[in-house]
């Protein structure tokens, strides 16, 4: 976990004397921030490390209420949202900075220690509900994936069989031909789009599989990426995508095929009757 430590360089030493006791009490490896100098573009500085910090440490001194810079980065870590323990390194209650709330002050590492605990707790709380949410959206976009191939599979094969049903009923005409061709064409034209929205479901679930694979780096497991590996390393799985745009490619092979047979004969029927 990365902290950001906000706090004047003249009390340095004290800060220092506060982490150190805080360390030793957690016992945790944390990754500490700061920024002790206020020289040319400390501002931009201080921003993009509050930016890549989980929380922040905002360290109250003695004079601490006189500090313009100080304010400002308070400001910045609020319009940041990040999660921010005020942390009371003097026991002179009047040298609060007038823009904090006396009731949200710690005055020890013991307590400090004991918010973070609780916080990481409700965090790790939340990355497993959103976890077990993202999972099941996986499983619905599978469900949703085998009703489109179902409604387009029937489509399909409908109109190929109304078309076959044309033929018959009218004799294989020059009229009937035409629309059995149009007919054909149309059932093409369908499996295109139903490629791209198998794509397009591959692609959406991509981008689930990454979001869960996060949330286990976070979470420090990685059933997931176990169970990818043993699938396309050991049993060669082959992913359900890359099946069933080959199956639509198949399809529409033999959709052609069909056409072509139709236009071949429509051809023989007008060279007859024409020629």
């Amino acid at each position: 976990m990365n902290i950001f430590l906000s706090h004047r360089i003249i009390d340095t030493n004290d800060v220092d004397i506060f982490i150190k006791e805080f360390i030793e009490i957690t016992n945790a490896k944390y990754s500490f921030i700061s920024e002790r100098e206020h020289t040319g573009e400390w501002k931009d500085n201080v921003k993009k490390k509050i930016e890549k910090s989980d929380i922040v440490l905002f360290l109250i001194g003695k004079k601490s209420y006189e500090s313009e810079p100080l304010k400002w980065e308070y400001e910045t870590i609020k319009r940041l949202k990040k999660e921010i323990f005020i942390i009371q390194l003097t026991n002179n209650i009047d040298n609060i900075p007038n823009y904090i709330q006396k009731n949200q002050i710690i005055s020890s590492a013991k307590q400090l220690t004991e918010k973070v605990k609780k916080m990481e707790d409700n965090r790790r709380n939340l990355l497993i509900e959103q976890y077990k949410i993202m999972v099941s959206s996986t499983e619905k976009v599978t469900e949703q994936r085998l009703k489109v191939n179902n409604l387009f599979f029937t489509v399909t094969t409908s109109l190929l069989s109304i078309s076959i049903l044309l033929g018959k009923s009218f004799g294989f005409t020059i009229l009937a031909l035409i629309g059995m061709i149009v007919l054909t064409i149309l059932s093409i034209l369908i499996t295109f789009f139903w490629n791209k929205l198998i794509g397009s479901y591959g692609k959406l679930n991509t981008g689930k599989f990454e979001l869960i694979a996060e949330i286990e780096d976070e979470l420090k497991i990685d059933m997931f990426q176990r169970e990818w590996d043993i699938l396309t390393k050991k049993i060669k799985y082959k992913p359900n995508t890359k099946t069933e745009t080959k199956i639509i490619t198949l399809f529409r092979v033999f959709i052609w095929l069909l056409l072509s047979s139709e236009i071949i004969y429509l051809s023989y029927l007008l060279i007859t009757k024409y020629c």
